[in-house]
């Protein structure tokens, strides 16, 4: 784990960091850390010195003479999709059904003249109706009706079962608007006791407000605020003072005898198949048992004001200007961009639209097919390498190749994406109010994501994982055993496809390095199917361990900043993954006649640049599970002969490892 930052240690850094003799202390050993801003000699140091730094030396000089004190390639790839999502929605010279919906959406939400004049009118349709129950038995068939909206008692979400690992199942978690010092302090473990009750205050007051919105005085307001905090609090202590599995496996029939406002929401959200014969994955079921015990006529004022302040939450975003200011904490006569915060709002509930319409307008198709026939090549590449290793026994070996060729991979997008045009017909109207808007969206997305239920799961379904390809990333995920390849990281610096070398030293090493992932520290405790497994013998786990041990000790060993030195075991699995795909690049280089080794490495260690503020690189140390970048830059290069021979390393040089402390696990 990260080691916990004292105070006393922040400020011998910040002291460690001035001028010392006349002379700057850079910060980094033994190499200096680039990544910082201003942390650059005058001089250029030699390959042999520091690698990343000779090779992305001229760059570090162009952004400290611009004054530019945070940059990387990635952020620059995102700030690029945004600036061409926004040209392509304002050229109305293009059209789609997408492009058709989102204009839909941002006209709506950019009317705040017809906002203005509604208030908080769409809201109290929904509110009346739940104030117009005479008991809890109406509010229970208000439920099923699906009129509330916001997360009352309970977040759901669709992923792979607990106990049928294949299929889609419904995980439940509890959502309680307060919890006590008492409760809170035991589910925290970190928070003072006026800390705590700085926590409650603060939501004590935003509740108090959120009712004064729909029309309660200041007197009722405040007892029924203090009432949904007793009500809260006697759910969650029912939970601790009586006997509760953590996670409670159930079926539908089981929930409706456990838990009738649980039940409730189930049938009026649709999670629940043709069939009834859904998993249910409930955590701290104890909670909804207690939430039940107080589903009574007695406390009807108090779930009356309990759905009341969930909907007003869920809804103030989509209200007048005053509303919407008050819970994005705008100052009365703040200046906001319009466009901006139309585009922030599509962005965030029509994501998929989004990056459909990026995809349609601004992305080369035959991007995709190269990227799928380099990702089958670096497949091949990791196959031969698991065959081929001298430390795995034949079992291991036979099921590292069936997890291999079980691994689904989806390029830039999905075979089958979700369909936008029932969506685009429903707002097509103009005098909808936004809010309903929303609501629409969220029954399409709802719907989409409740077919799937009962149902095997779909390993290459972006949706249903929640993936946007204009983000500039790929990623391994373990449990489906899938490999992503997202279009965000196919443009600009992060994609040099201009040469074979430029390939393969940039999205090709990516694509080795979330293949590698599969077999990391963690990865590797997962199947074929993404279900855990020991699938090792004793011998060969134990030297896998050997192995990403020895990059642990190698790792704490760098000082990224002063007296902060890298950890080690934080960032393995990051580590071994740079480390297997830069190795199956170079195993796909040797097969390539003339390859150019030095423009390989150059580009391999070119994508590593990037700038932070001191305080940022020091807060991304305790909390990214990735290494210091110039640190994924030499020490990967390090590890392989072929670096060696290209620029001429020799033992006195810095960047030197000896042949026998020189690293791999795959």
């Amino acid at each position: 784990m990260k080691k916990i930052l004292s105070i006393l240690m922040v400020s011998v850094i910040i002291v460690s960091s001035v001028f010392s003799a006349g002379f700057k202390k850079y910060e980094g050993k033994p190499w200096i850390n680039s990544n910082i801003s201003g942390n650059i000699p005058d001089k250029k140091p030699s390959p042999g010195e520091n690698f990343e730094l000779n090779t992305n030396y001229d760059m570090y000089v162009e952004t400290a003479k611009k004054g530019i004190t945070h940059d990387s390639f990635y952020e620059r790839s995102s700030q690029y999709q945004q600036d061409t999502i926004q040209r392509i929605l304002a050229d109305k010279s293009l059209n789609s059904d997408e492009l058709e919906l989102l204009r839909g959406y941002i006209d709506l939400f950019s009317d705040f003249e017809k906002r203005n004049n509604e208030g908080n009118e769409p809201l109290m349709f929904y509110v009346n109706q739940v104030r117009d129950c005479n008991n809890v038995n109406d509010l229970s068939a208000l439920v099923r009706e699906g009129y509330l909206f916001g997360n009352t008692f309970a977040s759901f979400r669709i992923t792979k079962g607990v106990e049928s690992p294949r299929e889609y199942a419904v995980e439940i978690t509890p959502s309680l608007n307060f919890y006590s010092e008492r409760v809170l302090n035991d589910l925290t473990g970190e928070e003072s006791e006026e800390e705590t009750k700085e926590i409650i205050g603060s939501i004590y007051s935003y509740y108090y407000n959120l009712l004064l919105e729909t029309g309660y005085t200041e007197e009722l307001a405040e007892e029924m605020t203090q009432a949904v905090y007793l009500f809260s609090d006697a759910a969650a202590t029912h939970a601790r003072e009586n006997s509760f599995e953590d996670m409670q496996v159930m079926t539908l029939d089981e929930i409706k005898k456990f838990s009738t406002p649980l039940y409730d929401q189930i049938i009026g959200l649709g999670y629940y198949s043709d069939d009834f014969s859904v998993e249910y994955d409930i955590y701290d079921p104890g909670i909804f048992a207690g939430i039940d015990n107080l589903y009574i006529d007695d406390n009807l004022e108090i779930l009356k004001t309990i759905m009341t302040l969930d909907m007003t939450n869920y809804a103030m975003s989509y209200l007048d200007i005053n509303r919407y200011g008050f819970v994005n904490d705008l100052e009365e006569g703040t200046e906001i961009d319009l466009f901006d915060i139309a585009y922030d709002f599509i962005d965030r509930k029509l994501e998929n639209a989004v990056d459909q319409v990026f995809l349609k307008f601004a992305f080369p198709e035959d991007t995709r097919d190269n990227i799928i026939e380099l990702t089958q090549k670096y497949m091949a590449a990791m196959r031969k390498r698991i065959l081929a290793s001298t430390w795995l026994s034949e079992a291991t070996k036979k099921k590292a190749v069936e997890k291999l060729d079980n691994m689904v991979y989806v390029v830039v997008y999905p075979d089958n994406w979700i369909d936008f045009s029932e969506l685009k017909e429903l707002v097509k109207d103009h005098d909808q109010n936004l809010l309903d808007a929303v609501l629409c969206r969220d029954d399409f997305y709802r719907d989409y994501m409740t077919s799937y239920l009962g149902k095997p799961i779909d390993r290459g379904n972006w949706v249903m994982s929640q993936t946007r390809t204009t983000e500039a990333n790929a990623y391994y995920q373990m449990y489906n055993n899938s490999i992503n390849i997202l279009a965000g990281i196919l443009i600009g610096d992060l994609y040099s496809n201009n040469s074979i070398e430029g390939m393969l030293g940039t999205i090709g090493a990516t694509i080795g390095h979330e293949i590698t992932h599969a077999f990391d520290p963690n990865g590797s405790k997962y199947n074929a199917f993404g279900d855990i497994e020991n699938w090792w013998t004793d011998a060969d786990r134990a030297e896998f361990d050997k192995r990403a041990a020895k990059i642990v000790e190698q790792l704490n060993q760098f000082e990224v900043l002063n007296g902060v030195y890298e950890d080690g075991e934080w960032v393995l699995d990051e580590m071994v993954a740079d480390l297997g795909g830069l190795a199956l690049s170079l195993d796909i280089a040797r097969d390539i006649k003339g390859f150019d080794y030095e423009k390989f490495f150059r580009e391999a260690t070119r994508i590593w640049y990037s700038v932070y503020e001191r305080d940022e690189a020091l807060e991304g140390y305790y909390t990214d599970t990735h290494p210091a970048d110039y640190i994924r830059a030499n020490y990967t290069v390090q590890q392989f002969d072929e670096f060696y021979r290209t620029f001429n390393i020799k033992p006195n040089d810095n960047m030197y490892v000896a042949p026998g402390k020189r690293v791999a696990v795959w």
